[in-house]
């Protein structure tokens, strides 16, 4: 019985906290007001770029795992026999998706377009070219040394006198977008301590303007973490508000961006939409805009009640 009265002590004065708290906010709007829009811009910054490098990441996957392809290139002396065991082999290779064969003869008819005439061609008493099997990995086949291995595999097969893909610009694909995500992930770093200063100056002025009301609940016994209850929830209520400010120009940017992105994807017939963030990448923004706005003001009230 004694403990269920603590506990309804405790969230009777969490309440009024939270509703001293909101009242002390409403009684300055336009500090209120100021203090949330550049919070909220500067979570928009990060996030921003986050979801711009969120949307470009499924585009470069998507592209990369729909135009990654090994040429192998077969052995002269093979008989039609052979290869076809050995289209068999690849087709049930649980790590290829797709295998298209080009013989010899197709080969020599392409090549022959190409230099435009087959006078040259006809010259010839033998067909120089080997067949050629175009190989695309599975989706889930997306980094460099997986790639590599399959190479080697397939390098290692005793009618394939050759196998080669580039792997150069999946590598700097991969260190570009790396680099990106350490240039996001700092700018997000300073943008949260600039947050958090941002929070403990607005509460630096709160309690520097309470300063007689302050020091009157000393005098009748408060503690200090009842004094500063209200002043963390006001920290909570810029980071609610700011993320929720955010939220709303991170769509607005996206949508502004979707004119010039559609436009631009039309220019190589095709189509992209920019998405927007997730409800569940929507919501932990703010729950770590509140957390940052909790930071702030508790750093700050802590250090001015001491």
């Amino acid at each position: 019985m004694i403990a269920k009265t603590d506990l309804k002590i405790y969230a009777i004065a969490h309440l009024r906290a939270l509703l001293v708290s909101l009242g002390k906010i409403s009684r300055s709007p336009f500090s209120t007001i100021l203090t949330v829009a550049v919070m909220g811009i500067a979570l928009a910054l990060p996030m921003s770029f986050y979801a711009l490098l969120q949307n470009a990441t499924g585009v470069s996957q998507h592209w990369n795992n729909n135009s990654t392809q090994i040429s192998v290139y077969l052995k002269t002396n093979l008989s039609k026999l052979q290869t076809d065991d050995l289209l068999h082999q690849l087709r049930t290779n649980p790590e290829i998706a797709n295998v298209t064969y080009i013989s010899p003869e197709q080969g020599l008819k392409e090549f022959s377009k190409v230099i435009g005439g087959s006078k040259a061609i006809s010259t010839l008493q033998k067909n120089p070219l080997p067949g050629v099997v175009l190989i695309q990995p599975i989706l889930s086949l997306n980094t460099s040394l997986e790639l590599s291995q399959l190479v080697t595999t397939l390098k290692r097969l005793p009618e394939v006198d050759k196998a080669q893909f580039d792997l150069a610009w999946l590598n700097r694909l991969h260190k570009i977008t790396h680099l990106v995500n350490q240039c996001v992930l700092a700018i997000g770093l300073l943008l949260a301590l600039a947050i958090i200063l941002i929070v403990g100056y607005a509460i630096h002025l709160a309690t520097q303007n309470e300063q007689q009301e302050i020091a009157v609940l000393k005098l009748v016994g408060a503690t200090n973490a009842f004094i500063r209850r209200p002043f963390l929830y006001i920290g909570i209520w810029y980071g609610l508000l700011s993320g929720i400010v955010a939220w709303l120009l991170i769509t607005l940017i996206l949508w502004w961006l979707q004119t010039p992105v559609s436009q631009l994807a039309a220019s190589y017939n095709s189509s992209f939409y920019l998405h927007n963030l997730t409800a569940g990448s929507g919501i932990t923004l703010i729950i770590g805009s509140m957390l940052l706005g909790l930071a702030g003001s508790w750093l700050i009230s802590h250090k001015e009640l001491r």
